[in-house]
């Protein structure tokens, strides 16, 4: 996998001195740091309720998956079906 992106030398220094400037505010490291632990809270409390439903998931038959599928899916199928453009021959002829 080729690293340094897309961007040639020059540009990857004048990056690199604009983040140093950027960064070298105490508040501005202080701000990062705030909304980085807030975001690491917010994932977290989900953790519980994430592995709880992969192990429902991972335990219920197929059928079951499916319909549970079908069930919180339906919704959006028939939105998008009656938003879909109208074939007036009735059937795919593309």
């Amino acid at each position: 996998m080729k690293r340094g992106g897309t961007h040639d030398q020059a540009a990857r220094a004048r990056i690199a001195a604009g983040t140093r400037a950027a960064m070298a505010d105490p508040a501005v490291r202080e701000r990062i740091s705030q909304r980085t632990r807030a975001g690491m809270a917010r994932v977290s409390a989900f953790a519980p309720q994430k592995h709880a439903l992969a192990v429902a998931w991972q335990a219920a038959c197929p059928e079951v998956r499916k319909s549970f599928l079908d069930q919180i899916l339906a919704p959006v199928c028939v939105a998008s079906a009656a938003e879909a453009p109208r074939d007036p021959h009735g059937g795919d002829h593309g």
